[in-house]
């Protein structure tokens, strides 16, 4: 087994960042984040520990985040966004960046649709995983662990100097039945 420190961070929405704090007492159609709680709980079952902030839920501030990041001090941290919340991760990778040398890893809808584009605009993402998941992030934490080389990790693309290298998306498909409750 191998121990990293992994933090999840769900970007506060845009919608809400606008409004002032604590004025919504009930937040309606906000849909829980299954795809960043099944990726915690099996990056937990192979020994990782691992911490989740929900952004949008708790309505977390950057300064807020960044606090946790400081707190909690994780080996990575992966960032999970829809298109909505481009704009809001964007300034979020940036300013964690500003602060810190982790490495950040984005996921989600967003960067599943628009890979390059997403890497490509933004200069502070190290790896971005498009598709499922729920393979490709332990592999990386693998690989990264014990000092390897992402190049033959599927469904990536990251930088290497200045370059952006794209490895093609696994064709593995994931058993839902399989994974482990969040």
């Amino acid at each position: 087994l191998y121990n990293m420190k992994v933090l999840l961070i769900i970007p506060p929405s845009e919608i809400f960042k606008k409004r002032k704090r604590n004025t919504i007492k009930k937040k309606v159609g906000l849909l829980p984040q299954l795809g960043v709680l099944i990726l915690g709980s099996v990056l937990e079952k192979k020994g990782d520990q691992v911490k989740i902030i929900d952004g949008q839920l708790l309505d977390s501030t950057f300064k807020e985040i960044i606090e946790e990041i400081n707190t909690f001090n994780p080996d990575i941290i992966g960032i999970s966004f829809i298109t909505a919340q481009k704009f809001v991760a964007d300034e979020l990778i940036h300013k964690i960046k500003e602060t810190s040398d982790h490495i950040i890893i984005v996921g989600g809808a967003h960067p599943t649709c628009f890979p390059e584009e997403t890497i490509e605009k933004n200069k502070d993402i190290d790896i971005l995983v498009f598709g499922e998941a729920e393979h490709t992030f332990p592999k990386i934490i693998k690989d990264l662990e014990s000092k390897k080389s992402i190049k033959t990790v599927p469904g990536i693309l990251f930088r290497e100097k200045d370059k952006i290298i794209r490895n093609n998306q696994s064709n593995k498909v994931v058993d839902l039945d399989k994974l482990p409750f969040p």
